[in-house]
């Protein structure tokens, strides 16, 4: 049997929809090459209203990093967002 799909209206729906818009606005429309997901409880479908998203991006060697780490509000879902550089992974 396949697996149950996830609520869309879910709060981990939306929070996982709030850090794609906020990687979207950030970084599709321009020329960079990054990895970005998400952890915690939001992928584990258990958060709860308030929780905060916890996502990573991981820029290429010739990015800048302007923070290591960002806590926006998007759409008032509260991301925690740490920035990391591939040089500074290893």
């Amino acid at each position: 049997m396949a697996p149950t799909p996830p609520d869309p209206n879910s709060y981990s729906a939306i929070a996982r929809r709030a850090f794609l818009k906020f990687v979207q606005e950030r970084y599709l429309d321009r020329d960079r090459d990054i990895v970005a997901f998400l952890g915690g409880s939001v992928v584990k479908g258990d958060a709860i209203r308030g929780s905060d998203a916890d996502g990573v991006i991981i820029l290429a060697d010739k990015e800048k990093m302007v923070a290591t780490r960002l806590q926006p509000l998007v759409d008032g879902i509260p991301l925690d967002v740490a920035y990391y550089t591939i040089p500074g992974l290893k």
